[in-house]
């Protein structure tokens, strides 16, 4: 078929002129980095394992363990014995949440619900310790504990309110 310049330039497509450089191809770029693969891994610490030689505000000898279940939040189990006038022991368990700091370093709050016969003739009965505390991390494992608060005890015929106060020391690994 031979050329018609008037309807072949009419209809003819033009391709667009490559702009300066645009001819050239560049490499893709590079891929994302993953933060979670150049982090290091630090475990971190779960568990606390602390004595005590004042507790509850008298001269009860006490073991208290912590297990962090959270970024902010531990269970805590104490064990306590003692003898003053009368015989005193308490078993207890709870929770406390880390508002300052974490499991390792920080100020907390929190409530131990157990048994206990607080040495007062009442005999034993069911205890809740509201209380509010801190962890100190002094040098690698070793940890340094503070807590006060109330221990509030329903016995027969009286309402013992108590004021609690624990200062421990012990390792958080």
């Amino acid at each position: 078929m031979p050329f018609d310049a008037d309807t072949d330039l009419a209809t003819a497509e033009v391709a667009p002129m490559p702009e300066a450089e645009s001819y050239r191809r560049r490499p893709p770029p590079p891929p994302p980095r993953r933060p979670h693969a150049e982090a290091r891994y630090t475990p971190e610490a779960s568990t606390t394992l602390s004595l005590s030689a004042l507790y509850e505000g008298a001269s009860m000898a006490s073991l208290s363990v912590s297990s962090r279940v959270g970024p902010s939040a531990a269970l805590v189990f104490t064990g306590a014995a003692g003898a003053g006038v009368l015989p005193a022991w308490e078993l207890a368990g709870g929770f406390e949440g880390f508002v300052l700091g974490d499991f390792r370093t920080g100020l907390s709050v929190g409530s131990l619900v157990g048994v206990a016969d607080l040495g007062m003739g009442f005999g034993p009965s069911i205890t809740v310790t509201p209380r509010v505390g801190g962890k100190l991390a002094v040098a690698g494992p070793l940890t340094l504990e503070a807590y006060g608060g109330v221990a509030v005890q329903p016995t027969v015929g009286a309402l013992v309110i108590a004021p609690s106060l624990r200062v421990g020391a012990g390792f958080t690994f």
